[in-house]
């Protein structure tokens, strides 16, 4: 029973046997003495991968979802029904959120050697 060994194969007579190596695929020369890649040739034939659409534009273009956003506001416009429906003031609050920017507070600093008065408008009241 030979054994074999990763360059040699030994045999029961205690013959050493070399065995040739194996041929490799010819490839044609893609890159140059330095390493890079020649002329012509790249290292992804098939070109760069195509850019996945974002979930933004999935849904945009998706027909189902534009029923929904008309849902949503057929169920933020039943506010002034006699008996809302019962997502209504969270459909229309939704709603607001995203069409109005949240503001942010910050502070105000005014550096000056002038004293004087900053006007603030008035408050509206409700009534």
């Amino acid at each position: 029973m030979p054994i074999s060994t990763k360059k040699h194969q030994i045999t029961g007579d205690g013959i050493l046997e070399e065995t040739p190596p194996q041929e490799q695929e010819k490839t044609p020369l893609t890159r140059t003495a330095r390493g890079r890649f020649a002329k012509g040739h790249s290292g992804n034939p098939n070109g760069a991968p195509r850019k996945d659409t974002s979930i933004v534009e999935r849904f945009r273009n998706n027909d189902s979802c534009q029923s929904i956003i008309n849902k949503l506001f057929a169920v933020a416009d039943t506010l002034n029904d006699a008996e809302p429906h019962k997502d209504a003031l969270a459909s229309a609050k939704l709603i607001v959120e995203r069409l109005i920017p949240s503001l942010k507070s910050s502070d105000l600093q005014i550096e000056s050697s002038e004293k004087g008065y900053v006007v603030l408008p008035e408050t509206e009241e409700d009534e």
